[in-house]
Parts: C-alpha cells; structure tokens; sequence
C-alpha cells in the first residue's frame, strides 16, 4: 500500500480525497514543480470521474484552485 508520490496516494485514497472535496475541505500542495503538476493531474482525474467530461473536471479544478486549493512550489 504504499506510495512513492502523493499524487499516487490521492489516487490510491480516492474515496478518502473525493469525500473531503464534497465537504468543502481546503487543500494544500508543498513541493516541486513536478509535485504541483503530479497532484494538478491526479485532482482533475478524481473530479472527472465524478463530473464525466476532463473539460468540466479542468473548470471545477480552476475553480477549487481560487477557493480552496493553496500552494508553495519551488523549483
């Protein structure tokens, strides 16, 4: 069960993710730019799931990124 990166962990944990995300959870990513594009990819694909269209996913994504999704990239 374990996961060498956390975008594989988010996925891994999906239900886990998914459920925080309806509970309006705020969401923070620390590490490289490789990481920030990892988890940007791996959220789109939870949202997806649930909304059917990777466009649809992107605008909720983008919207998340405005309310409740706060990064510190470096690198």
């Amino acid at each position: 069960e374990g996961c060498k990166y956390v975008q594989d962990r988010a996925l891994h944990d999906a239900l886990d993710v998914k459920d925080y995300y309806r509970r309006k959870a705020k969401f923070f990513t620390c590490g490289g730019t490789a990481v920030a594009a990892g988890v940007r990819e791996a959220c789109i694909s939870l949202i997806e799931s649930d909304v059917g269209s990777r466009e649809a996913a992107i605008e909720s994504f983008k919207r998340l990124q405005k309310e409740r999704y706060a990064t510190d990239i470096f690198g």
